[in-house]
């Protein structure tokens, strides 16, 4: 089945799909900065964006993910 009709037919597989996607781009933008996982919070927003007909449903990610270093640390 394609992605696109499995994620139409049962949207709650999309959940643990975003959580590898941040999971994966949060640990790009740490190892970027040089920062840990414990010296920074992250976040993210993410739009689902649907488009097309029933019979040929599609879809759209845009996220935008933040990281912040903790100052209290001295970073």
């Amino acid at each position: 089945m394609p992605p696109r009709l499995l994620l139409a037919a049962q949207p709650m597989v999309l959940t643990p799909i975003l959580q590898i996607v941040h999971r994966v781009l949060t640990q790009f933008l740490l190892e970027r900065a040089g920062l840990k996982p414990a010296q920074a919070d992250s976040g993210a927003i993410t739009l689902i964006q649907r488009f097309g007909s029933a019979a040929k449903q599609g879809f759209s990610l845009h996220a935008a993910v933040r990281c912040e270093a903790d100052n209290r640390r001295g970073l």
